[in-house]
């Protein structure tokens, strides 16, 4: 398991990591929260929410890292 400690609006950060490091999937937990804290720093909040999001997106998919799928639950017919 990797941890790599970064700022997800810098996309050459990201780069640099996801040519660096080969990721069999990726857990992107950095997202700002609050809708008060949203309403006062609505820059910072679309800036690291969207734009953030999307730069992990983009790393991931030009260095190959693959999709994957949640297992499936089943339910059981009693």
């Amino acid at each position: 398991m990797n941890f790599s400690y970064g700022d997800i609006t810098d996309a050459a950060a990201l780069d640099e990591i996801f040519s660096s490091v080969k990721f069999d999937q990726v857990i992107h937990l950095a997202a700002r929260a609050g809708v008060r804290p949203s309403l006062e720093q609505p820059a910072l909040y679309q800036r690291v929410n969207v734009e953030g999001t999307v730069n992990v997106l983009e790393a991931a998919r030009k260095n190959g890292v693959k999709k994957s799928s949640s297992p499936r639950r089943h339910r059981s017919m009693a």
